[in-house]
């Protein structure tokens, strides 16, 4: 058996040239001056950051949407200590802010506290109290056409 028959040939990909071209793969080195400037720039930065999500412990609300941005944008592991404390207080006023709040800041909250390592409910008291009081008024009723018109309601 020859060398050539063991050989397959493997077909050959053409790619289009990138848009970006080659400027990630030709960035030179900075110099000193201008990485620590960076250095600075981005240390004031994380400081502002810090000093806004401070800010904003009074608005539970608000810190939560931005809790959960700076999440989303990968930068959260700077400000680890500052959001596990912000998420503490929200965790202990949290069953004052429930019945105030719409769909979307409870699911944040939920899942925000979740991720975090808070023991969450699935439900709240609200809700619960809510399903009591519509199952004890179709207990009392006793006309068909009022249930199925209580349970609609429902």
């Amino acid at each position: 058996m020859s060398t050539s028959a063991n050989l397959t040939a493997h077909p050959v990909a053409y790619f289009h040239p990138s848009h970006w071209g080659n400027y990630f793969q030709n960035t030179s080195p900075r110099d000193e001056a201008t990485q620590l400037q960076m250095e600075q720039e981005l240390e004031q930065l994380k400081e502002e950051v810090k000093k806004e999500l401070v800010a904003t412990s009074s608005k539970p609300l608000k810190q939560l949407i931005f809790i959960d941005a700076i999440e989303r944008l990968g930068v959260a592991y700077h400000y680890e200590e500052e959001i596990e404390e912000a998420l503490q207080q929200i965790y202990e006023s949290f069953h004052d802010q429930c019945d105030k709040d719409d769909l979307y800041h409870v699911s944040t909250r939920f899942r925000l506290l979740r991720q975090h390592g808070f023991r969450m409910p699935c439900a709240w008291s609200a809700i619960d109290e809510e399903i009591s009081k519509s199952l004890k008024a179709l207990e009392k009723l006793d006309d068909e056409d009022e249930v199925e018109t209580m349970v609609m309601l429902v």
